[in-house]
């Protein structure tokens, strides 16, 4: 950690301090210092000084600050209620050597709504994409092109992000992603190297599916009476969204369906409440889609175990 302060004009503006984040992959000594604010810079001369004279200078330039948000002529940048952030990397924290690969597995145990996906990737001289698959437990959901970005390597400028917008839910599964060629950075022992940023989401936010679903789970209808371990369970379908109520406890549910994965939100008599009453759920449907095997979570489920499981099959 070090500190700082910011002056406008040559009169104090900002002071804190800022905390290491994402480093070089190759010389891990370098890295990203990062301090989160909400606040309007107004325009004009500033200047950042530092506790330790370390920043990077770019020869006969100045230190390489960069500022992250939205522009605004009148009113300081609000945060949003949902800010995108990093939910998930299939190699945190690794800055070691890259070998290359041309896929990643990688399995979720919690939902996530993920706008985005990003590789590390060794490009090519002129190369600017790479084409992609994207399987969830073996059925194709998401296929296109990776567009390289401006995140280079400070020192090996063919390693760099690529990036594909997806704005789609992910359920708990098991993913892969396969390149069409094999050059993404692959940690030793391990897998290629994904990050997946957007909202942490107990509900899918998007409502409709997305292209690639297998015919046989699309056509599926989920409505009607299920024989489960909870009791006996009502379901209605309308597109992706299912509500349902279940004898235990007088029930509830209400999420959204996606590629035969169901998940949402149990809720129970007396409070209907996080976390004692309430909390996320997910079904896994078969594929005939006469039977599911699931887990409900007290309040909100974020990794490792769930509370308990849930099993059930379609009464006749």
């Amino acid at each position: 950690m070090i500190t700082y302060t910011l002056e406008k004009g040559g009169d104090s503006f900002l002071s804190g301090s800022m905390v290491r984040a994402d480093c070089d992959p190759y010389q891990g000594n370098w890295c990203n210092g990062n301090h989160k604010i909400s606040k309007e810079f107004p325009a004009g001369d500033y200047e950042l000084k530092v506790s330790s004279p370390k920043m990077c200078l770019k020869p006969s330039a100045t230190g390489i600050v960069r500022i992250y948000g939205k522009a605004s002529s009148s009113q300081a940048t609000q945060p949003s209620q949902e800010e995108e952030k990093l939910l998930f990397d299939t190699t945190p924290n690794y800055i070691g050597a890259c070998s290359l690969t041309d896929k990643s597995e990688f399995t979720l145990s919690s939902q996530l709504s993920v706008t985005k996906l990003k590789v590390w990737y060794n490009w090519a001289g002129g190369e600017q994409s790479v084409t992609y698959k994207l399987e969830r437990n073996d059925e194709s959901i998401s296929e296109g092109t990776i567009t390289k970005t401006a995140e280079c390597d400070t020192y090996q400028k063919n390693w760099c992000n690529g990036v594909v917008q997806l704005n789609m839910p992910f359920p708990p599964a098991k993913y892969e992603l396969k390149l069409s060629k094999a050059m993404m950075c692959l940690e030793p022992g391990k897998t290629g190297t994904v990050r997946l940023y957007g909202m942490a989401s107990g509900v899918a936010a998007a409502a409709q599916l997305p292209a690639g679903i297998p015919a046989h789970l699309t056509n599926c209808q989920y409505s009607g009476s299920w024989n489960t371990d909870w009791g006996t369970m009502q379901l209605s379908q309308d597109g992706s969204k299912v509500t349902g109520t279940y004898t235990h406890d007088s029930g509830k549910l209400l999420g959204t369906l996606v590629d035969g994965v169901y998940v949402g939100k149990w809720s129970e008599y007396p409070s209907y409440s996080e976390p004692g009453d309430a909390g996320d759920m997910v079904f896994y449907f078969t594929k005939d889609c006469n039977g599911f095997t699931g887990n409900w979570q007290y309040g909100v489920h974020t990794t490792g175990g769930w509370s308990g499981t849930w099993v059930g099959t379609k009464a006749a």
